[in-house]
This record gives structure tokens, sequence and C-alpha cells, in this order.
């Protein structure tokens, strides 16, 4: 086995990983006893320097000392746990900063779940098992279909048809959500019952696809056309017994804070982390959000939020965002382009929001002590979120608001300074940056063109000093364990973990997967996009996010050094145990780890 204190052991490995070795131990005062120590392994602590230590103590759910396994025995008294981590690594906890809770959960345990299906004959079956499995629902629900298995006639671009559904079940409504949320199919049963017809009024930004030959709905509707159908009704009981098993998966994937980001107000679920915070079984830290919708007085929807935070906020969650979508996807040619799709040069997408009207959101939000957090997949939607946030910072005080623009799908270089002049944190997927078989070739290519080549510009943006904040959007991904990001982030390459087995490859330029490859960022760049850049996303930079004296020991512990491994293998690292300030959330020694 390695010994960490033979520093030349790795010191070729790190530095081409932009990780730094030693600087100065840090302790507390002498006499310090710990509760728990770590020897014997690597401490990437995530500081500002990078350092790397072999030791690290804590007392009373905080960070004592950081440094030497030598020096760390000062901090070993009679009652001191010793964990001896075996040339195992530490990492602070990991954060996701944009997810849609409770994940996929919800649907795994009562819904049609096509998550990772992508052959049509796949989704269909998975359809039809559950109905013939289930028959006492009044209404089917789904999630997660995928417009790449759709590609005959006009299903590629407007989406799938009723009639696929109705010769499964023709009485009863099915209604089935894609995977990013943004597009629905239903069958007749589902567009009858809910008075829907190619003339109903929908909200802006919505689209009902039409049938040309009959005029009537296709069976798919886009964007806020989607508010038509109401909600899955799920029990109090249900998402709370829900949100408790996803808590426990998160911890199984090294994750201790998340920003719950919601798609609209009746997915948010303040009142359950409430609930869990009371009970004393909320371990993860959690900040939620607000969707902020154009078309709607913003001074109402603010006082909303403010009566949200008084009946809600706790200590363990906090409602602190307000969210915008500047535009839609790629696959409902909803996504707000420079220059029109390749594939329909008619179109380029349309805003959301008109930007004067946003800025004057923005500027309202962040006086209301809210970050503003803005969707944006097309370059023309970043450009004017852009153009937004500089409105609102000429109208606004200086302060430290820490707005976001996430997802950046295609993004045009020239508007990379501007995130470090406005003060914008870029929130990425990294997960999605690979040229996804099948994806790649029905929709991301053909729909965009060349610019399908160019997205996702990690490096760039960290040149330019940008604060890049990585999470999962999951459910968008439906496996959204963080190694596997990271693993993207530094590869640019095909992933086992988010595309699925039968695409291993053994070096990072192997295949024909790779997406601007050029645009690849350091392994020891990508941990810190989960933990202290995600850290000062949400102003917990001082106390958690890193290693480093008197934060709170928020650690995951991993069974491998990821800075010395081949880069398309770190995906196949697996999480040992997750601490939240010192205390154990999670141990892979005792309990059943998550889907891997």
């Amino acid at each position: 086995m390695k010994c960490f204190s033979l520093l030349a052991c790795i010191l070729l490995g790190l530095l081409t990983l932009g990780v730094s070795i030693g600087g100065n131990q840090a302790r507390a005062e002498t006499g310090t006893k710990a509760d728990l120590i770590f020897e014997g392994g690597v401490v990437f602590t995530a500081d500002s320097k990078d350092t790397l230590a072999e030791c690290l103590a804590v007392k009373d759910g905080r960070i004592v000392f950081v440094g030497s396994t030598a020096d760390g025995t000062a901090y070993k008294g009679p009652d001191t746990k010793v964990v001896d981590i075996k040339g195992q690594m530490l990492l602070p906890g990991m954060m996701d900063t944009h997810l849609h809770a409770p994940g996929t959960m919800l649907t795994e345990l009562y819904e049609i779940n096509l998550a990772g299906i992508y052959d049509l004959d796949k989704t269909m079956a998975t359809i039809e098992q559950f109905i013939k499995e289930h028959p006492d629902l009044e209404v089917y629900y789904g999630e997660a279909y995928n417009i790449t298995a759709f590609t005959e006639g006009d299903e590629l671009t407007k989406g799938p048809s009723k009639k696929r559904l109705d010769a499964i079940e023709s009485k009863k409504p099915v209604i089935i959500t894609a995977y990013d949320k943004h597009s629905m199919w239903l069958n007749s049963a589902a567009l009858e019952k809910y008075g829907i017809t190619a003339q109903s009024k929908v909200p802006p930004g919505g689209i009902i696809e039409v049938d040309e030959k009959t005029g009537q709905p296709w069976g798919t509707l886009k964007e806020f056309a989607m508010d038509l159908v109401p909600k899955h009704a799920f029990t109090d009981d249900m998402i709370y017994q829900t949100f408790l098993l996803f808590q426990k998966r998160l911890h199984s994937w090294g994750y201790t804070a998340i920003n719950g980001i919601s798609a609209f107000e009746d997915d948010s679920h303040w009142s359950v982390y409430k609930k869990m915070h009371d009970r004393g079984e909320l371990t993860l830290r959690v900040h939620t959000s607000f969707t902020i919708l154009p078309g709607v007085d913003v001074d109402e929807q603010l006082n909303k939020i403010k009566k949200l935070k008084a009946e809600y906020d706790c200590d363990g969650a906090q409602l602190t965002i307000a969210k915008y979508f500047a535009d839609g996807v790629v696959d409902s040619k909803t996504a707000y382009l420079a220059e029109p799709y390749t594939s329909d040069p008619s179109t380029r997408g349309e805003a959301l929001w008109d930007k004067n009207r946003l800025a004057e959101a923005m500027v309202k939000a962040n006086q209301a002590g809210l970050q503003n957090h803005v969707h944006c997949i097309g370059d023309a939607a970043i450009t004017e979120t852009l153009d937004a946030y500089a409105l609102a910072k000429a109208k606004l005080p200086a302060g430290d608001y820490r707005n976001a623009i996430t997802h950046l799908y295609i993004c045009n270089l020239a508007d990379v300074p501007r995130f470090k002049e406005l003060d914008v944190i870029a929130s990425m997927q990294p997960y999605w940056i690979v040229k996804f078989p099948g994806y790649w070739d029905t929709v991301e290519s053909p729909f965009l063109g060349p610019r399908a080549e160019h997205m996702y510009p990690l490096k760039s943006l960290l040149e330019a000093g940008v604060v890049l904040a990585s999470s999962s959007d999951s459910p968008v991904t439906p496996y959204s364990y963080p190694f596997v990001a990271i693993e993207a982030g530094v590869t640019r390459n095909i992933t086992d973990g988010y595309v699925g087995p039968g695409y291993e490859i053994r070096d990072m330029d192997e295949g024909p997967y790779a997406l601007w490859p050029e645009q690849r960022v350091s392994a020891g760049d990508m941990i810190k996009s989960f933990t202290i850049n995600n850290a000062f996303f949400t102003f917990r930079e001082k106390t958690t996010g890193s290693l480093e004296l008197g934060k709170a020991a928020d650690l995951v512990l991993i069974d491998r050094n990821i800075l010395e491994m081949n880069p398309v293998d770190i995906e196949t690292v697996r999480v040992l145990r997750t601490y939240v300030n010192g205390a154990l959330v999670y141990d892979r020694a005792t309990e059943e780890p998550a889907k891997e």
C-alpha cells in the first residue's frame, strides 16, 4: 500500500491536476482532544491552494486539525475514535445546487418509470406492464420518456403521439412527463378529461402540438401548456416517506447539502423539510426556491415567498432562491437561440421573459434577500439574461447577491467574461457533457448543426475567473452520483454511470463521443465545483465546503484517490461513509448502498 507521507509517490500525478502539496498545517489550541480522527490516507481540503494532507481531526462537529498523521497524534485522547483510512480519500461533503427533490423516487414508487429508457419498444412495454399491474388506478401518471425513442415521422419534432398510448389504454387518462420536465405526453382520454383542444388558451410560452391532418391535439404539451393538466396528487405521507428515502440515497452518494429547485409551486415541498427538521430527521443542509412566472404580478409572487418563508424556514432549510425560465429546451425547439434551428430555419425559439421585465423582477428579488437563478439553454437566452443582470446591477446598491445562470447549454464565448463582470455564478450539469448516443444523432447535431460541437464551456468559464457550481438537475439526470459528473468534466467523454453499460472506454480520447475536449478541466477543479464553489453559491463558504480549521465536519470518505486514477475510472469510486457536523449519516459497511 502506498504511504502518503512519501509525497514523491504521488507528486508526478498531481502536477497535471492543479493540486498543490503542503502548506501550513491547521490546528486548534494545544491540548484539544478530538472526538474523531481520520489518518493514513489522502485528505483533499479544497482550500484556496488545493492543499493535501493525511490526517484530519474533529471536535464537537468542527474541524480542529488538518495536517500530517504524525502531528495528529497530539489530538488523540482516551475517548477519540480513530479511523485508519488506509490510503483512501477524504473529501468535503458533496453539494448539489440544482436538483428537483425527490429526484426519481416518487416515480420509482408510484408511477410509470421510464428513466434511463431510450428504446421505443421498451418504452411502450414498460407503460403497458405498469397499467396491467395497476388496474385499480383511475389515472396513470409517469415520468421520464425520452424523445430519442420517437423518431418516426413528426414525432421527433412534435413529440410522441397520443395514438401510441391509446393503443394501450383508451378509457383512462395516461399522463407522462418527459425526462427534462419540459414536455408532457397524453392519451386521448386525458385530453378529453381535461378539456384540452387545439383552441385551448395556454400561458405564454406554452405549446399544444396539433395534428395538421385532423386539426386535433397531437398528444404532446410543451412548456407552460403542461399547466392545463393537474399534477399527480400524492398524499402527504407518501411524499414525507419518499423524502426520507431520498435523503438517505443522497447521503449514500456523498451529498451533505442541496438546493431544491422547484419547477412549479406545488413541487417545492417546503412543509416536508420543515416537518423533517422539527422531528430531528433532516440531516441535509437545504436551500429551496420559488419559481417566478412571467405574466404574473411579481410583487404578488414575492409576497407569497415572504409568507412561505415565515411559515416554513428553519435552521435546516431556508427558501432563498427566486427561479426563472428564460427559455425552454432544444428537444422541443423552445430553447432560445441566436440563430435559427438548423433542422427548422423558421424558428429560433423564443424568450419567455422580456429582459427589461426580467431585470425588474431580479431587482425586487435581490432587494427581498433572494438569489436569482435563471434557466438558460440557448445562447440568445444567456445573452439576454446577462443583459438583464446588467440592467439590474445598475439599479441595485453594491452588494453580494450571488445570482446564477443554470444549464449554459449553448453559450457564446463572447459572453463568458460577462459572468465575472456581473458576479454571476455558472451553474452547470457536467453529466451531460458527452455526445450522447442516439440523442446526439437525432436531436443535438441535426437541430443545432455545428453549434452542437461547442456546448458547456467549462474551461473557458474557469479561466475567466467565474465560479463554477456543479449539479445534476435530478431527475433529468436519473443517477446523480457526483463522481460520474466529476469524471465527465475531466474527460468530456462517455460515462457508464449516465449513459449506461456497454460504453466502456479505457482512455478519455477513445471513441466517437468526446465533446469539445479542449474544454476539459482538472479533477481538482471538478471536486471544488461540487464542494467549496457550491458552498459559496449558498453563502456557506465560511462554515463548510472545504476541510479547514473551524469549519463543519461535513465529510465524505471514498475508497480510492481520484487524483491518481485514470480519469475514465473516477465514476467507479465508492462512497464508504458520509458525515454531517461530524455525525455519521451513511456507512456503506452497514447500509444498503444506493443504485450503482
